[in-house]
C-alpha cells in the first residue's frame, strides 16, 4: 500500500505571542487529500496553532514546511494561493453581496486594484455553483442564515485554489443540521485533492467525521490516526479533565 502522502509538516514547533509560547515541542504531520480535526479545552491554544500553521503568525520556535518549504521563507501572495484560512466570526464590511464576498478569494491571483479577470469571474461562478449557492448571488452577506454565510465563506475559500484549507471552530453557533452539511461539504472537498484542518468543540462531529486527531492541551499536542479507538480510550477523558466514565459524552 502506497504510504500517505503529507502536504505539510511541523517541526520541534512552538506557538504563542510576545508572553511565551502557549505550546511548544509540536511534532505533526498533516495529511493531504484528508480531514485533520483539532481540539482541546479553551484557552490551549487551538487557534493560535492554526494561524502559526498558516502564516498568519511567526512561530515563536520550530518551523511549518509546505510541500518541503517553509512557510516563513514564502511571499504573501504565494501562500495565500495555497492556504485559505477561515477563522470564526469573520465580518464584512458594508452590505456586500454574496458574490462580493466570494470573490475576496481571487485577490491573491488579481493586481494591485484587486480588479476580477473574465477568468477570475469564472472561477468565482463555479464555485459558487459547487457549493449550490447561486441564487445567493445578489443577497446582502450579512441578512442571510448562518448556515448560508458558512457555505459563502467557504466558497471565498475555495477561490484562492488553496489545496489545503485551515478552519477555526466552523460548527460554532450552527445547528445540527448545518454541522452535518458542512461536514459533508468538506468530505466532499478532500475527495478533490483539498486538506483539511478544523478546530471543533464538537466532539461527536469530530469522532464522525475525521481521518486523524490533533490533541493540544497542558502545552504540548498528540496525534491520533486511530480515531475511533482515541475516543474509545482513556486520552479524551484527560483532555478534558474529566473523569473516565463520570459522563457519558460519547
Amino acid at each position: 500500500m502506497e504510504a500517505e502522502k503529507n502536504i505539510m509538516t511541523a517541526k520541534d514547533l512552538a506557538v504563542g505571542y510576545d508572553r511565551g509560547p502557549v505550546a511548544k515541542g509540536i511534532d505533526l504531520d498533516i495529511k493531504a487529500g484528508k480531514i485533520t480535526v483539532l481540539i482541546g479545552p479553551n484557552g490551549a491554544g487551538k487557534t493560535t496553532l492554526l494561524k502559526t500553521l498558516c502564516g498568519d503568525i511567526p512561530p515563536v520556535a520550530g518551523e511549518v514546511l509546505l510541500h518541503g518549504v517553509n512557510i516563513q521563507t514564502m511571499k504573501k501572495k504565494d501562500l495565500a494561493r495555497e492556504i485559505a484560512l477561515l477563522l470564526t466570526g469573520q465580518r464584512m464590511a458594508g452590505l456586500l453581496s454574496c458574490r462580493e464576498v466570494v470573490s475576496m478569494g481571487r485577490f491573491p491571483y488579481t493586481g494591485r486594484l484587486g480588479i476580477l479577470s473574465p477568468g477570475d469571474e469564472e472561477v468565482v461562478s463555479e464555485v459558487m455553483e459547487l457549493l449550490n449557492i447561486e441564487s445567493l448571488s445578489d443577497r446582502a452577506y450579512d441578512r442571510i442564515s448562518d448556515g448560508q454565510k458558512q457555505r459563502v465563506l467557504i466558497a471565498r475559500a475555495l477561490c484562492q485554489k488553496p489545496g489545503l484549507l485551515i478552519m477555526d471552530e466552523p460548527a460554532s453557533f450552527l445547528d445540527i443540521r448545518y454541522q452535518l452539511e458542512l461536514m459533508e461539504i468538506l468530505r466532499d472537498l478532500t475527495k478533490m485533492g483539498i486538506s483539511v484542518v478544523i478546530s471543533m468543540h464538537e466532539l461527536m462531529l469530530a469522532k464522525n467525521s475525521a481521518d486523524s486527531i490533533i490533541c493540544i492541551h497542558d502545552g504540548g499536542i498528540s496525534s491520533h490516526d486511530d480515531v475511533k479507538g482515541f475516543f474509545e480510550g482513556d486520552e479524551i477523558y484527560k483532555v478534558f479533565g474529566i473523569s473516565p466514565g463520570s459522563i457519558g459524552f460519547l
